[in-house]
């Protein structure tokens, strides 16, 4: 719940303060003399990580304000974010192949340290309204400013910024929707953190660095997944030719076109290839092929609801993101411990193909959007506010 709390106090701040507890936090779990104490500290850290990795989907809203501007960008970090989830167990198993686990919190230490002097130099304050603030707080007419801004207590702020995004989770249906399919979709890679090791063990007799390296399987679909976005901003972009609600202007569904195919053929088929794939008699490359479609499927779908939230909320993309953002962790924190139990009783086949069914069922989602969303929309009282606040700002 901090994201919407930095609509309002800035960016800069929060994601430096954030980064520098991040780095601090890592130094517990590296000296940890006992489980209890990993877990406690990486609870914290894990915190902090969403943070970081959450804050630059607000900052693209905020410096790209038209929405056909901010399909690259928005694409770049989505990528990012899900091709980092896969490369974590591969550059684990890097670590572990060389030093001991402990050496994995000492990197992420040593990285993150040395981009701070990067962020510190080079991160600008992105929110308008903490930018505004802070130009009338070095204003020398003091009345003007008194007029102009209304003081606002901290305590009053923090409460706003917790329930917004709850708020918003409610009342909002297409919100909950997207929350739960974007939180599935980064559930299916966390999944695989766990999964490989068990499949990829049993079936092919393969250690846990090896079954670590074959997810850059992942790594690879995310990036195929992200080059997606340049077909997506074409359907979008020749939508504006047949609106009928606002001419000229680009449908806001029309970033969902893509996430259909990423959910059936993506994360769906990924799981089913990934489960009928693991037996004994078949390669070590048919599974790995599941691999790079759910990856990519995922990359997909998070990066359409993520444009298409921000689009249609706007002015409380922040509080959306930070709904979608719970939602992602406590699944990305609960799926995976799920899942050796899962395909344990399940067995490889149907596990995954549970996965996938689920993920079809999501799909339906976007295609009720593409053919109802101007009336869902028009029900919205957030959309309704953000769509007048933007006529107003023009």
């Amino acid at each position: 719940m901090v994201l919407p709390l930095l609509e309002d106090f800035g960016m800069r701040t929060g994601f430096l303060a954030t980064h520098i507890a991040f780095i601090l936090l890592n130094v517990p779990q590296a000296l940890a003399p006992n489980y209890a104490t990993l877990v406690v500290f990486r609870f914290f850290a894990g915190g902090c990580a969403t943070v970081l990795a959450n804050t630059a989907a607000s900052v693209i809203g905020n410096v790209w304000k038209e929405e056909h501007e901010r399909t690259i960008p928005m694409s770049m970090y989505v990528t990012a974010y899900l091709a980092g989830i896969g490369m974590g167990p591969v550059v684990g198993a890097a670590v572990l192949q060389s030093l001991n686990w402990r050496w994995i919190n000492w990197v992420q230490m040593i990285i993150h340290a040395a981009l701070f002097p990067i962020y510190y130099f080079f991160y600008e304050e992105s929110r308008n309204t903490a930018i505004t603030e802070q130009v009338l707080g070095n204003s020398t007419d003091e009345i003007s400013v008194e007029r102009t801004v209304r003081p606002i207590s901290f305590s009053r702020r923090f409460a706003t910024s917790i329930k917004r995004p709850l708020h918003m989770l409610i009342t909002e249906p297409v919100l909950l929707v997207f929350t739960l399919w974007s939180a599935f979709s980064v559930g299916a890679v966390y999944v695989f953190t766990q999964s490989t090791e068990q499949v990829f063990g049993a079936i092919h007799d393969w250690t846990a660095i090896q079954s670590g390296y074959v997810q850059a399987a992942v790594v690879i679909g995310s990036c195929i997944g992200g080059s997606a976005a340049y077909i997506s901003s074409k359907f979008y972009a020749a939508s504006a030719r047949r609106n009928r609600e606002n001419p000229g202007k680009p449908i806001p569904e029309a970033r969902l076109y893509m996430s259909v195919i990423g959910s059936i053929v993506g994360v769906s088929g990924g799981m089913f290839i990934y489960g009928w794939t693991s037996y004994h008699k078949d390669s070590w490359l048919a599974p790995t092929v599941g691999l790079v479609l759910v990856g990519g499927g995922s990359v997909i779908i998070v990066n359409a609801a993520a444009d298409y939230l921000v689009d249609i909320y706007t002015a409380f993309a922040g509080s959306a993101v930070a709904a979608v953002v719970l939602g992602e962790n406590i699944v990305a924190a609960f799926l995976p411990l799920a899942s050796q139990s899962m395909y344990t009783r399940l067995g490889f086949q149907w596990a995954s193909t549970v996965l996938g069914l689920v993920s079809l069922m999501f799909a339906l989602a976007p295609v009720a959007l593409i053919y109802w969303g101007g009336s869902i929309r028009a029900r919205s009282a957030y959309v309704r506010v953000a769509n007048l606040g933007s006529r107003v700002s023009r």
